[in-house]
């Protein structure tokens, strides 16, 4: 290219700047209206099927009531909810995805004046407009997830340190930067109660202080959150007694291999690298490429995740060369993002996990991209990629919004289940039945009962969310102990996998008091029931299982020498303590649902926790469960809701009760 034409591209760019920089306000405004006219029609009438929005309403419901502080998913937004559940009177649904709307809004809001005169109009504007069209940030805006919240007082929190340190490095008296270090604090403060990650804000303002050789700003960084948490944690203990943290239950789950299988036990140094690799790739060349406007095929790749760290790498370079004060931020992505591809269970490989940063990734990259090529005529690169993520973004949210449009329409024509699978939908119409069939004297348990709570209109169900299974030597242990010095025997039965030959196990009825617990060998797909008769049962025992020619051990060396553990779903489970586990409770009626574990794949499987627990205290109480009320046929994801028949196993339940006394 010849000099003269360099300097008309220049001169072009140079125009291109101007503009931005002339109009920036009125396209930041514009940026807001384009958010709030897609937020509205792209707005998820429903509670989505995820859960965790489900869980932060009754929380907040029971947080006013009095009943319970909300711990497991952070304090804050709960209790945010309660304060407009008071205010309303009630639960209204509606009233808070509106709310989530408007945070969504304010953290546009808090974006513009964090990084105004810090990065380039241009590359703030169009990092604005890319935030206003992108499908997965509308979407969460009208979810009642803690998202909203978290990212609007994550990008306050922003614009609380950039003001602060711009009166640092003015060397402004101490007296008059008070009241920047309170907003800061606050910032830290109910970032770190909103989500647990939001400790990563304490842990980079100390970093970047000793980065920036401010020894006694750290220690004041640290004391300005503490202005705040201690008196919350005072709270806590006096008017809830409450003298934890509120996250162990969540801290130890990292530590665990699979929290939901703990038999499995606790992860190694190599277990957790794998961990942070395979969130890496799940999220970085997956989900972050995804929500960008891009088109991912699988889980990502390597080679993509790669360049994404290499991306990183180059920003956080430029930016300590070019533009001090964002260090600050790209510090903070990378605490954040780091904590959680350790923490984070792989999975569970949400985009959530990774949406929250994704506007200010794109601007802290679209900056240093920009400072890097200011003085040449390339500059102009950084501008088509945000010109082309802006397009991908809105192709995929009208794209989104031709589809949700007659669901919406359906929805607001008072089918409230339309748009969901028939797995939810049957378990919402189990639900919504039991909720208007039964009195509020009975308890009634399901998987998931935050889902069922919310679409009921506020009945309350119990949930039941881990299967208690345990490791096979340990039941074989505690049974060798059981049997030592006392006249009992073990016998290992196999019991029959096809529900048309259970009548042979039948004939064992008699004498189910003996049986002990359940060895679940999911390698060779074979299943055992474990007997400790005394010695006047055993020949009976022994004859029935003779005539019905099912596999049986006598010893438990030899069963354990025929049990092969190699698979994580090979377990034991104590049949006692399951319907125990249901007298506790006061369980009156059971939700049993084939809710999918992979929401758009029929046949990917299925969460099996409550399906466990009727199978195995069906298999040694046989007719404990009757069916009330059935949704979808049996071969459409069928839901049931299950009375609790106690009285027909009375004496064995006395029994149950007599032996965990």
């Amino acid at each position: 290219m010849s000099r003269k034409k360099q300097k008309v591209k220049e001169k072009e760019v140079n125009k291109l700047e101007n503009f931005f920089e002339k109009n920036e306000k009125a396209l930041f405004l514009s940026a807001l209206l384009i958010f709030l006219f897609w937020a509205i029609l792209v707005f998820q009438l429903s509670v989505s099927v995820g859960e965790d929005d489900s869980a932060y309403i009754l929380a907040a419901k029971n947080f006013i009531a009095g009943k319970q502080f909300p711990t497991w998913h952070g304090s804050f937004y709960p209790i945010f909810l309660a304060l407009f559940i008071k205010i309303s009177g009630g639960i209204n649904i509606i009233l808070f995805k509106a709310i989530n709307v408007i945070l969504s809004v304010l953290q546009l809001v808090f974006l513009y004046y964090a990084f105004r005169r810090r990065v380039d109009s241009s590359i703030l504007t169009l990092s604005l407009l890319f935030a206003s069209v992108n499908l997965f940030l509308l979407i969460y805006s009208s979810l009642t997830y803690s998202e909203p919240l978290y990212m609007a007082i994550q990008t306050g929190m922003l614009w609380a340190f950039f003001n602060l340190y711009d009166k640092i490095r003015s060397n402004e008296p101490f007296k008059q930067t008070i009241v920047a270090w309170l907003l800061l604090g606050l910032s830290l403060f109910l970032l770190s109660i909103t989500r647990n990650i939001g400790w990563a804000g304490i842990i980079t303002i100390v970093l970047f202080f000793l980065i920036d050789k401010r020894w006694k700003e750290a220690l004041l960084g640290v004391g300005s959150m503490f202005v705040f948490y201690l008196p919350y944690n005072l709270y806590k203990v006096k008017v809830w007694h409450i003298h934890k943290a509120g996250f162990e239950g969540q801290f130890k789950a990292i530590f665990m291999k699979n929290p939901y299988n703990p038999h499995l036990g606790y992860e190694n140094f190599s277990g957790f690298v794998n961990r942070f690799l395979i969130n890496s790739k799940q999220y970085l060349s997956h989900h972050l490429i995804n929500i960008l406007g891009f088109k991912v095929e699988g889980t990502g790749s390597i080679v993509l995740t790669i360049i994404v760290y290499l991306a990183f790498v180059y920003t956080l370079i430029v930016l300590w060369k070019k533009k001090r004060e964002l260090l600050f931020p790209i510090l903070y992505i990378g605490v954040a993002v780091t904590v959680t591809f350790i923490t984070q269970q792989t999975f569970w490989n949400q985009e959530r996990l990774i949406l929250i940063y994704v506007p200010i990734i794109v601007i802290l990259f679209s900056s240093a991209v920009y400072e890097h090529l200011k003085s040449g005529k390339y500059k102009i690169i950084i501008h088509l990629f945000l010109l082309l993520i802006i397009i991908l973004s809105l192709g995929k949210t009208i794209k989104y919004y031709k589809q949700y449009r007659p669901i919406k329409q359906r929805i607001l024509a008072g089918n409230k289940f339309a748009g969901l699978t028939p797995d939810w939908q049957h378990f919402l119409q189990v639900a919504q039945y039991a909720a208007d069939k039964l009195p509020d004297t009975v308890n009634i348990a399901c998987r998931k009962p935050g889902i069922a709570f919310v679409n009921t209109g506020g009945r309350e169900f119990i949930g039941i969310y881990k299967f208690p299974d345990v490791h096979i030597d340990t039941v074989l242990t505690q049974l060798k102990k059981e049997m030592y010095g006392q006249n009992k025997l073990f016998l290992s039965i196999q019991i029959p996998q096809n529900p048309k030959q259970f009548s042979k196990y039948y004939r064992l009825y008699p004498y189910f008091s003996y049986l002990r617990a359940f060895i679940n060998d999911y390698s060779t797909q074979q299943l055992y029931g474990l007997f400790i008769p005394d010695s006047s049962s055993y020949r009976s025992i022994i004859q029935i299982i003779k005539t019905e020619k099912l596999k049986y051990f006598t010893d438990p060396q030899e069963f354990r020498q025929n049990i092969v553990i190699r698979n994580k779903s090979d377990y034991a489970v104590y049949p006692d303590s399951l319907m125990k586990y249901f007298l506790d409770r006061d369980i009156d009626y059971l939700i049993l649902a084939r809710l999918r574990k992979v929401p758009n794949m029929k046949n990917a499987g299925f969460i099996t926790t409550i399906q466990r627990f009727f199978n195995f205290i069906e298999l040694k109480y046989p007719g404990t469960f009757s069916i009330v009320y059935q949704a979808g046929d049996a071969k459409d994801e069928p839901a049931f809701l299950l009375k609790v028949n106690y009285l027909k196993h009375h004496q064995l339940i006395n029994q149950i009760q007599k032996n965990n006394q």
